[in-house]
């Protein structure tokens, strides 16, 4: 998917699938709670309870998290996996804790129990692949 957006071609690569390869040095990994997390016994999944109302995930998600992000490259290219990311992403934006960085937004999380990740990638692909061209222009 993010070939297809030209992701590749903006960082002077051949696949961004050599990001996890010869070009590791280019990606830098997270989460928004690096720490395992259960609730009711079992995995979290990220969306009950909300991570922006409840007290710990939130704590993770508004100041945890936009700290790390600091300490990237003010110019980084940052591709929320799914949803909700996606809307702490903005929540961030929103409060001015972001700054310089460039966001994907519209990118869907690419696992298969995402079962409307080609309808969502397809719906945002053209104002995905423009994002990435902007941000390539700007290295």
């Amino acid at each position: 998917m993010l070939d297809q957006c030209g992701l590749q071609d903006a960082l002077g690569i051949d696949s961004s699938a050599a990001l996890f390869e010869r070009n590791r040095e280019l990606l830098h990994t997270t989460s928004v709670v690096k720490h395992p997390v259960f609730y009711r016994g079992k995995n979290y999944t990220g969306h009950q309870p909300d991570p922006l109302k409840t007290e710990i995930l939130a704590e993770y998600a508004t100041k945890v998290f936009p700290e790390e992000l600091r300490l990237i490259n003010s110019h980084a290219l940052i591709i929320p996996l799914g949803r909700t990311v996606e809307r702490i992403l903005r929540h961030l934006y929103t409060a001015n804790q972001l700054t310089g960085h460039t966001i994907l937004f519209g990118f869907p999380h690419p696992s298969g129990a995402n079962g409307h990740r080609a309808k969502q990638f397809e719906q945002n692909k053209y104002a995905m692949t423009g994002i990435i061209r902007k941000w390539g222009e700007q290295l």
